[in-house]
């Protein structure tokens, strides 16, 4: 039985590093070796040394926190039976139907209808996010949900899972204008 999103595909969501992977196995290997100078490793790992001092003193590359956050939640290298492979695939779906992904920061928003808040609480709960609402008390709007911590994280676990980022309406084939 395979896994579902390993950290290599989450860390390709950050495009800022060219080679997420590179940076994440140099940044490890730089960790191991601690008692050098900063311009020791530099030279070593062909890195600027001012990024390895960053590293040295306690610094991590954004993804790498990312990576590390996703693995203690439990959030990749899902089993297809696992308890929050289901929980976020029902997210996908809710993006899908009634959400969004912002395209720049990976954020996600859910839209909830008063029936479904119950349901979407439990989902929130399953892997440990906290959220809230907004304009919940309008009658007149719809209810928004947005993840207060590790959000762009989420959006992106979600992207990769298939859930669509940016204007869903303009994607190719889409008949809604």
């Amino acid at each position: 039985m395979g896994f579902i999103l390993n950290k290599k595909e989450l860390a390709e969501t950050y495009k800022r590093y060219q080679d997420p992977i590179s940076t994440l196995k140099k940044y490890k290997k730089s960790q191991e070796m601690d008692k050098l100078s900063s311009y020791k490793i530099s030279r070593e790992l062909d890195l600027p040394r001012e990024r390895v001092r960053q590293w040295k003193n306690g610094s991590k590359p954004k993804f790498i926190k990312s990576i590390e956050v996703a693995e203690e939640n439990n959030w990749i290298n899902l089993s297809y039976r696992s308890k929050n492979f289901k929980t976020l695939n029902r997210l996908v779906s809710w993006i899908f139907s009634a959400g969004s992904i912002a395209k720049k920061t990976y954020n996600p928003i859910f839209t909830i209808k008063h029936h479904q808040k119950n349901t979407f609480i439990k989902l929130m709960d399953t892997l440990g996010l906290q959220y809230k609402f907004i304009r919940e008390e309008k009658s007149d709007k719809a209810t928004e949900a947005r993840i207060k911590k590790n959000s762009s994280l989420i959006g992106r676990i979600l992207w990769k899972l298939g859930a669509p980022r940016g204007n869903k309406s303009k994607k190719k084939g889409s008949n809604i204008t």
